[in-house]
């Protein structure tokens, strides 16, 4: 049955060959068995076959099968191993056991080409003698075709319960088996995919990285797994590629969540990296060119943008002005150098204060050179104004070669703000160094005339004063009464005009010599000005007293010149009693000048602080009203504050505070 004829001499007839002497009794109790029997002699050449052998291979008896020559054997059925691998007729295990070999059992597939099906059986062969004695093999055949049918149903049960794809395929890559999972992903049925190859169903993965795979597999008979992007469906797949016998089988599953969930997660990672560079640049970078350069900069590293730029408003607000780029383009002059609002891509987005999102830029309207775009294989774009309080600042753009997730633009919209909002702090920041170095250079310059000034003034004023001094001794009386009067009132306003420039003199000199600022005991500042003031207090019977002093850091002697001011002006305006004044450090760290005189109204606190202010009449309370704005210039030299807590009649309080009091520590 299973045996190729030995070859006849060319032109030789066909042999015919009879059934063996196994005697008809023997013969009818083979026949009657429902496994295949089949005998084999010496050369290998079938002598016997029962029923059951001859049916199972489709032929109407057994001595129609003994009979029949090679070539009607092999046009009436083919052999396959169970790993699909063809057999020829020669490797059965009969063959084998005429040759003393172990011969194992063999499972085989018969392919019937009657259009009946195939058949599977166990064959297991034995040797035996023949008639003679010889070397014989007897080949049993138990048909086990409905036992794989249903070990076969069993597992499409099985893989047709997975949820996901699941298929066999065999050397040529053709489709063996596909689960109901794997059909339904292409929009089919099992029965119409099984026998093609893959590449038929989806040609554009031929010689992609599954491809590889595939031959991988084949080549190291090691599992695989690996993922991809399928552009048509806009899914991601994870396919598990196992080596089998003839052939591998794909566990394949949609990943598109996870690997959805993980692109997001690295995005926001991204967009968090952004903020944070871009926050500290618009901290940090003082130049408002190299701010937005950075910016620029930023946005190409953290979302790989090909390129960002950032136009800024002209001060008509009817062009923009390129800034800063980076990426492939760093150039901020050409074509784009200024853009007039309201024209192109650019000017509309600051015309109409509105974002322009396109992830199609081939076909976007919007875009002024498509074939550039093409050539540079720009997919997205993304422009924003940059808006403050609704007021055009400029307009951040970019062009990227991929996509821009909604989440992508989200945060975008975002860094816009934030790079608008900083532009115009950083814009306020340097006006305000501008006009603070303006002011700055101005006060000194006023100093200087001041200080300039009232030197120049302090000679013609001696002499005036000289030569009116002189009248008055040498012609009081001979010029009559009203003479006498005048001269009075020269000398007291020349005298009075000495003592305003004198002052005026002290006041431009807190600015003009301000030393460097070293530790100063307090403490010894209070018993040098007790004792310039001993004269003063003497003569007002006044008491001052002082609780312990600290170390500070400051200028000596402008802390002398305040503590001069602040217990002199104590003792000045004393009232009905003497003037008793304490002198201390509060628990907050202010220093106070504390005294019992008239008290000062609050409408007033912050007059008495501005220079040749009075309250009180002159010829009571003799000065020029400097003292105090002495003291408020030196305090605010130091990086302190001065301020008065009074009421009329109730004596007042002057507190000060210094800045830092002690030097940093290492």
């Amino acid at each position: 049955m299973l045996t190729e004829p030995d070859p006849e001499p060319a032109g030789a007839p066909p042999t015919r060959r009879s059934s063996p002497a196994l005697g008809d009794h023997l013969a009818a109790v083979l026949d009657a068995v429902a496994e295949g029997i089949t005998v084999q002699d010496a050369s290998g050449a079938l002598v016997y076959v029962n029923e059951a052998a001859a049916a199972l291979v489709g032929f109407e008896s057994g001595k129609a099968l003994v009979e029949a020559d090679g070539a009607t054997i092999v046009g009436k059925f083919e052999l396959f191993d169970e790993t699909g691998a063809r057999v020829s007729l020669a490797d059965l295990p009969g063959r084998r056991v005429l040759v003393g070999e172990h011969a194992p059992d063999q499972l085989l597939r018969f392919r019937l080409h009657d259009g009946s099906g195939d058949r599977w059986a166990l064959v297991r062969a034995r040797p035996m003698r023949g008639p003679n004695g010889e070397q014989w093999a007897v080949n049993t055949f138990r048909e086990v075709t409905q036992q794989r049918a249903t070990q076969r149903d069993a597992m499409e049960s099985i893989f047709n319960g997975i949820s996901d794809p699941f298929s066999v395929l065999d050397r040529e890559l053709r489709i063996v088996f596909v689960n109901e999972s794997g059909a339904r992903l292409i929009g089919t049925t099992p029965s119409e995919l099984v026998g093609k190859r893959v590449w038929d169903i989806a040609p554009e993965a031929k010689d992609g990285p599954v491809h590889k795979a595939y031959e991988r597999v084949f080549a190291t008979r090691k599992t695989v797994t690996i993922e991809e992007f399928y552009a048509p469906w806009d899914r991601w797949f994870e396919s598990t590629i196992y080596p089998i016998l003839d052939g591998i089988a794909v566990y394949t599953r949609d990943v598109t969540v996870r690997r959805t969930a993980m692109e997001l997660t690295t995005r926001m990672g991204r967009h968090a990296a952004l903020r944070a560079d871009v926050s500290g640049v618009l901290a940090d970078e003082r130049d408002i060119s190299s701010m937005l350069r950075r910016v620029c900069e930023s946005l190409v590293e953290h979302l790989d943008v090909a390129f960002a730029r950032v136009w800024t408003a002209d001060e008509a607000g009817t062009n923009l002005i390129l800034q800063a780029s980076a990426g492939i383009y760093t150039h901020i002059d050409g074509g784009h150098r200024s853009v007039p609002v309201g024209k192109f891509k650019i000017g509309r987005i600051a015309l109409y204060k509105r974002p322009h999102l396109s992830n199609d830029v081939l076909r976007d309207p919007e875009v002024g050179n498509p074939e550039w775009a093409a050539r540079e294989k720009m997919v997205a774009f993304a422009g924003y104004p940059l808006l403050v309080d609704g007021k055009l600042i400029g307009v951040l753009a970019m062009f990227s070669r991929h996509t821009l997730t909604e989440d992508t633009t989200s945060a975008l919209g975002s860094i816009a703000d934030l790079v608008a909002q900083g532009l115009v702090r950083k814009r306020t920041e340097l006006e305000l160094q501008h006009r603070l170095q303006d002011l700055a250079r101005s006060n000194s310059e006023l100093e200087q005339f001041a200080y300039v000034a009232s030197h120049d003034l302090q000679e013609p004023l001696r002499m005036v004063a000289s030569y009116n001094q002189l009248l008055a001794r040498r012609y009081k009386g001979k010029l009559g009464s009203d003479a006498d009067e005048f001269i009075g009132f020269t000398v007291e306003g020349v005298t009075r005009m000495q003592r305003l420039i004198n002052d005026l003199l002290a006041y431009s000199r807190v600015g003009t010599r301000f030393s460097e600022r070293v530790e100063v005991d307090m403490q010894k500042v209070y018993d040098i000005t007790i004792g310039n003031l001993q004269r003063a207090i003497h003569d007002g019977a006044a008491t001052v007293t002082c609780s312990p002093l600290p170390w500070v850091l400051a200028d000596e002697s402008q802390m002398i010149q305040l503590l001069q001011n602040l217990i002199g002006n104590a003792i000045k305006f004393h009232g009905e009693e003497p003037a008793k004044v304490e002198v201390g450090q509060r628990p907050d760290g202010a220093f106070y000048v504390k005294d019992n005189g008239i008290g000062i109204d609050p409408q007033f606190f912050d007059r008495i602080f501005v220079i040749f202010q009075r309250l009180n009449p002159r010829e009571k309370y003799p000065g020029t009203g400097i003292g105090l704005a002495i003291c408020k210039k030196i305090v605010e030299r130091h990086g302190g504050r001065i301020w008065v807590e009074s009421a009329p009649g109730q004596g007042s309080t002057v507190l000060f505070t210094l800045g830092p009091t002690r030097k940093a520590t290492t």
